[in-house]
């Protein structure tokens, strides 16, 4: 450790390159590491295979003022801060395939992590949530 400070103090360019060296290999080693939630981003053209080949359940986790505006069909709403409740109580199995939407996809990647964390290994997050499927053109509902 006394190296790494005498070299750092030796010249005021050798804490550029050590701070450098540092973001670079942080970058490169990041790409090597899978993330689960960019594996687990589905687009809007994805999501009706998903709900008839593998029983995937739309979870809408918008405020339920926000639900009752427009909605993709099929969809139940369960706001995120009632979210391991509403999965609780209509015992939805941890393995069960899950698509979580909101608004633009932030709001249900907390809420993904949240449910990998509780044990849950097939959530899924709508990507771009309702902005993406607007964006494609596909319905949505009011009922």
């Amino acid at each position: 450790m006394n190296e790494i400070i005498e070299f750092i103090n030796a010249d005021s360019w050798n804490l550029v390159w050590v701070i450098t060296a540092l973001i670079t290999g942080g970058l490169f080693f990041s790409t090597l590491l899978p993330t689960s939630l960019n594996k687990s981003m589905i687009p809007a053209n994805e999501i009706a295979k998903n709900v008839n080949n593998y029983s995937a359940i739309l979870i809408d986790i918008r405020e339920k003022n926000q639900f009752v505006q427009g909605h993709i069909p099929g969809s139940k709403n369960a706001p995120s801060a009632q979210l391991s409740q509403y999965l609780s109580n209509n015992r939805i199995k941890k393995e069960q395939a899950i698509i979580l939407i909101c608004e633009n996809g932030n709001k249900s990647a907390q809420s993904f992590r949240k449910m990998k964390s509780e044990g849950y290994s097939k959530p899924y997050v709508l990507q771009m949530g309702l902005n993406g499927w607007r964006n494609a053109n596909y319905p949505l509902t009011k009922k």
